[in-house]
């Protein structure tokens, strides 16, 4: 609301996740050709700004500013963090709480309010997000991903992530080919 009501300029932080990153990369690919294709260019862009609108306006109605965290720029920085780990294993809550310098409670407190879910749920779907992108892109196959995300067991990343997407990783490809 403040947002429509001023004239000044804002600036809301937001960072870019996975699926931002690829259509970004996508539309860096399309300004190398020869041939300027500016409707995609333009599509995508247009594209992510709903997506980060969207974005904005749902954190907003979930999160009202005023019961954000006291602790909301490092929390900020704690996911920065996180997000560097999402091709490895996910770093101790010990080990970022001293990082941090603050408690391991009082960490997963504030990362639950500004996030909407504890440390382990938020990396969870960000990596499983990378998983989704890279099996709908074909770029990778569905075994190649499970071990790049850290299963030893495709059974268990296939698992994992049927109970977060409702669907196979096997059957991604044609519920975007059909549906």
């Amino acid at each position: 609301q403040q947002l429509t009501e001023s004239n000044r300029p804002s600036f809301i932080p937001e960072l870019m996740g996975y699926s931002y990153y690829s259509v970004v990369r996508e539309i860096a690919k399309e300004m190398d050709k020869d041939i300027f294709p500016f409707i995609h260019i333009k599509t995508k862009s247009l594209y992510l700004l709903n997506e980060f609108l969207d974005k904005v306006v749902k954190d907003d109605k979930e999160r009202p500013f005023e019961q954000k965290s006291l602790y909301y720029d490092v929390i900020i920085v704690v996911e920065q963090r996180l997000q560097e780990y999402l091709l490895t294993n996910m770093p101790s809550i010990a080990l970022l709480s001293a990082e941090f310098n603050m408690s391991a409670s009082t960490l997963q407190r504030h990362f639950k309010i500004v996030y909407g879910k504890n440390i382990y749920q938020y990396y969870l779907e960000q990596k499983l997000a990378i998983g989704k992108e890279l099996i709908a892109s074909r770029r990778k196959t569905i075994s190649e991903v499970a071990y790049m995300l850290g299963y030893n067991k495709i059974n268990s990343f296939s698992k994992v992530f049927k109970k977060h997407f409702g669907i196979l990783p096997k059957d991604i490809n044609s519920i975007k080919k059909y549906g």
